[in-house]
């Protein structure tokens, strides 16, 4: 199915407000785009090659991809890329610098290889591209990405915990290391990750309900979304 055909089967145009969400473990690219005030699923691109693991990406060489909020602006859009064409986004953000993660280049690009960023082939890169510079071309000034390690459910989370404990408290940092140490039961593979993805879960949920872009500001403890009064 063409693009045009989708966007007239879903009653969504070109030129609308964007919003990616890329999922690592799923290997997914989602393309949302706004109408009447709220995001609505335009697909899905596969990615066909993402290197490293679970996780944030911490330093230059890694090999990681990164997670958390960021940022697609015109300049990021690059017809000359070695890797057919390249959207890059904008690690380190501002986050990342407090945390002192280091590395840069990180791109959604054609091909199908990956040292750090995001493979889709050269066709859907082709839309994409596109679709996400339309977009930009009439007047959304940054298109948000967010990046999670997998779909963050509290199902997902305690599966790569390694957790089988229903009771939604087990998710909380400080009550996982406390039931560590007192069932003497080793944290799980990703232990070092799971205050981050429990702070990246409320911006994960926070669009599973509402299908909107929340504002995101952050400190050194991580994200937060941005209340109504806020500075």
């Amino acid at each position: 199915m063409t693009l045009d055909t989708l966007l007239t089967r879903k009653g969504l145009r070109f030129h609308s407000d964007a919003f990616i969400r890329i999922f690592k473990e799923e290997k997914e690219l989602e393309v949302w785009l706004e109408k009447h005030g709220k995001m609505h699923y335009l697909k899905t691109y596969p990615i066909c090659e993402i290197s490293g693991d679970l996780g944030p990406k911490e330093k230059e060489g890694d090999r990681q991809a990164p997670e958390g909020v960021y940022c697609i602006s015109e300049k990021g859009f690059n017809l000359s890329s070695k890797f057919h064409l390249s959207i890059a986004i904008n690690y380190p953000n501002g986050f990342d610098r407090l945390k002192k993660r280091t590395g840069g280049d990180i791109v959604i690009h054609g091909y199908c290889a990956s040292v750090g960023c995001f493979a889709i082939e050269n066709e859907p890169i082709e839309e994409l591209y596109g679709l996400l510079l339309s977009s930009i071309k009439m007047g959304q000034k940054d298109i948000q990405v967010h990046i999670f390690p997998f779909k963050l459910t509290s199902e997902a989370i305690k599966a790569h915990m390694g957790i089988k404990e229903d009771r939604e408290w087990i998710l909380l940092p400080h009550t996982l290391e406390n039931f560590a140490r007192m069932t003497d039961t080793p944290l799980f593979k990703y232990d070092k990750h799971h205050s981050f993805w429990i702070n990246i879960k409320s911006i994960y949920d926070y669009f599973e309900k509402n299908h909107t872009v929340p504002v995101i500001i952050y400190d050194k403890e991580g994200y937060r979304m941005k209340s109504k009064g806020s500075r």
